[in-house]
């Protein structure tokens, strides 16, 4: 039985729920409650720092960029390196005196990796780091300081990166093609977040303001992540199969395009809490398990018997007045069920008496309708054998005489409830004779029957009325032999639900009219007594009495034309018995 609203376990349940849920939901509020605050203020204690640090860095910037426009100002060795041609002497001591300049103020700026002198004309870069002009390099740093100039900001500084490096440049044009400038790597941009304990897991990326990532302090794998990971405050990442969930905080540089962002791994600002939130979890758990067990044991003393009580209802509401329930240990349970299975006896008995009154009236109804049918058979046989006399077809009405004497012999030993289908097949072979002799050539009748078959029972006078109506109302064209079929089949097996005998009466005259047939086919026909059309009415009335709904009757025309009748009827035999 399904759990529903009002059930009693459900009740239980939801009362245990109660009692649990407010103790539950404090405990998840308090640990939500202290983690989000000490995720605040480690967020504002590294914005703060952050903030210190950039602060420093755009310093550092702006100092170097200033001593470089003061190079730019007071050093007259540039603008003659852009007039003497290169390679002559007094370019090579006009270069060596701007470079002078250049180390002097290196001395002043160490955050700056290193300055440099590029004519652009010549292709000529000097720098105060030996291997940045000569060594295997100098190509790639002269196609970064080309591609600078040409997105170049005066005083401003623009982030290059690769697979490789990262780092911050900034140029200044001394003279026409003429350049001047310090680089600043990725190492001194980040020096001061090496003294942090971020643990293993920490990390520190440099972005551009669109969240494009330039480099990593530490895991390389950062470097593949999308800039939607870093638009959010608290971002998750797959490492390892396992999902790491951090803490944010950024800042951006006034002097470059820049945004430095420290990730601190969550599970190291919260480690003390997080063994608090894993022993709510085990609380609930375990409150969990407690009620699981409550309802086991309340399932085992209350819930089952009371739905095997309702089970006996419900079969006894079906009919099954033999059901009785064992009684249970429990004193008030098992009052409940003494008082259930003596009321289950007493509808018995009382159901047995209603039973037997009711077939004794069914019984009555039965004869009184198989009453019914013999005068309409008599009549017509009179109407036949009078047409024959008026023929003066003497050898003719002889035959006809014997088969109306069988015939009626047939009828007159009709007391009996039940007959063999063989024997009802002899009485229409009899009626199909009468037939046959009125009307020679013009009628034939056929017969296909399984030999198991015939020993089924069925009531006396189930198949010949069929017969007679399709002979009465399908022989209408005198021109056309017309040809009466009668099958009978044994099918089923126990496994499908037992064993029946199929019948099936066909003819190919003109079937059923549209308005008859949709009666037929919808069952309407059979609601009230059909005063014109007695024989197919009583049989499936009888029928109808004798198996229940274990019989079947439909009505269909023949393609060619003609009706077809069918039957199913339990297959019984002599003794009562019916075979499954």
């Amino acid at each position: 039985m399904p759990l529903f609203k009002g059930s009693l376990q459900v009740k239980f349940i939801l009362a245990c729920l109660l009692v649990v849920l407010p103790f539950a939901t404090l405990l998840f509020l308090v640990n939500r409650f202290s983690m989000n605050n000490i995720r605040e203020e480690i967020i504002n204690s590294n914005t703060n720092l952050m903030r210190l640090y950039m602060a420093s860095l755009d310093t550092s910037l702006q100092k170097i960029n200033d001593n470089l426009s003061s190079v730019q100002r007071s050093s007259d060795d540039l603008n003659l390196v852009s007039k003497y041609e290169p390679g002559s002497r007094p370019y090579i001591y006009s270069k060596y005196k701007a470079m002078e300049s250049l180390k002097q103020v290196l001395v002043y700026t160490p955050q700056a990796d290193f300055l440099f002198l590029y004519m652009q004309k010549s292709k000529d870069l000097a720098s105060t780091d030996q291997s940045i002009g000569s060594g295997p390099g100098r190509t790639g740093w002269l196609e970064v300081l080309d591609r600078a100039i040409e997105t170049r900001e005066f005083y401003s500084w623009q982030t290059i990166h690769d697979a490789n490096s990262f780092g911050l440049i900034s140029v200044v044009e001394a003279a026409p093609s003429v350049y001047i400038g310090a680089w600043v790597g990725s190492g001194n941009v980040m020096a001061p977040f090496r003294q942090m304990d971020l643990g293993d897991r920490g990390q520190v990326v440099a972005l551009s303001k669109q969240y494009e990532v330039l480099a990593s302090m530490k895991e390389q794998s950062f470097l593949k992540q999308e800039p939607s990971f870093f638009r959010k405050r608290f971002p998750v990442s797959e490492e390892e199969g396992s999902k790491l969930r951090y803490v944010q905080v950024s800042r951006e540089s006034s002097m470059a395009d820049l945004l430095l962002t420290v990730l601190i791994p969550e599970s190291i600002l919260l480690k003390n809490l997080l063994f608090f939130e894993r022993l709510f979890y085990l609380i609930i758990l375990a409150v969990i398990v407690m009620l699981a067990i409550y309802v086991a044991v309340l399932r085992t003393i209350l819930i089952k018997p009371i739905r095997k009580l309702i089970k006996g209802m419900r079969l006894l509401e079906e009919g099954r007045l033999d059901i009785r329930i064992r009684p249970e240990k429990t004193l008030e349970l098992s009052q409940l069920i003494e008082a259930f299975n003596r009321m289950a006896s007493e509808i018995r008995h009382l159901k047995i008496d209603v039973y037997e009154e009711k077939n004794r009236s069914l019984r009555a109804e039965y004869k009184q309708l198989q009453a019914q049918i013999n005068p309409h058979f008599y009549l017509n046989s009179l109407n036949i054998v009078y047409n024959l006399v008026a023929l003066r077809n003497y050898d003719t009405v002889k035959k006809l005489i014997l088969h109306i004497s069988e015939y009626f012999r047939f009828i007159t030993r009709t007391e009996k409830e039940l007959i063999t289908i063989g024997e009802e097949i002899g009485h229409v072979r009899n009626y199909m004779g009468i037939q046959m002799l009125r009307f020679p050539d013009q009628i034939r009748f056929e017969c296909d029957m399984d030999e198991e078959a015939g020993s089924a029972l069925l009531p006396p006078l189930s198949l010949q009325p069929f017969v007679e109506n399709a002979v009465v109302h399908g022989f209408t064209n005198p021109e056309l032999a017309f040809v009466i079929r009668l099958e009978v089949c044994l099918h089923g097996k126990a496994a499908e639900g037992g064993c029946f005998v199929d019948i099936t009466v066909s003819d190919n005259g003109t079937g059923f009219s549209p308005e008859l047939l949709e009666q037929l086919q919808n069952l309407n026909y059979f609601n009230e007594t059909q005063e014109g059309h007695l024989g197919i009415w009583n049989i499936y009335r009888r029928l109808s009495m004798r198996y229940g709904g274990r019989t079947a009757a439909s009505f269909a025309n023949a393609d060619g034309g003609g009706a077809i009748i069918r039957l199913r009827i339990p297959y019984e035999t002599e003794g009562g018995q019916e075979h499954v």
